[in-house]
């Protein structure tokens, strides 16, 4: 099981407690793109899909579960499992 793996794993199994940094390159790993927001907020875009998500970053502090969960759900439509 790659790093890849384990972390996409560990977010699945706990979807909270998850800081922004790790989901963004969870995204990243998965082909996502990051790209500007409004406020707080960042873009993941994925350029082979419609799927798009804009998750707040909440500075040093966890990402809310429902992100988590979103991003989970867009990882898998991206790549077809959704």
């Amino acid at each position: 099981m790659t790093q890849k793996d384990k972390r996409i794993e560990r977010l699945r199994a706990n979807a909270s407690g998850v800081r922004f940094a790790v989901l963004a390159a969870v995204l990243c790993d998965h082909g996502f793109e990051q790209r500007g927001g409004k406020g707080s907020h960042v873009v993941f875009k994925h350029p082979g899909a419609v799927v798009s998500l804009a998750i707040p970053d909440p500075g040093r502090g966890y990402v809310d579960p429902v992100y988590v969960r979103q991003a989970l759900r867009a990882i898998g439509e991206a790549h077809g499992r959704g």
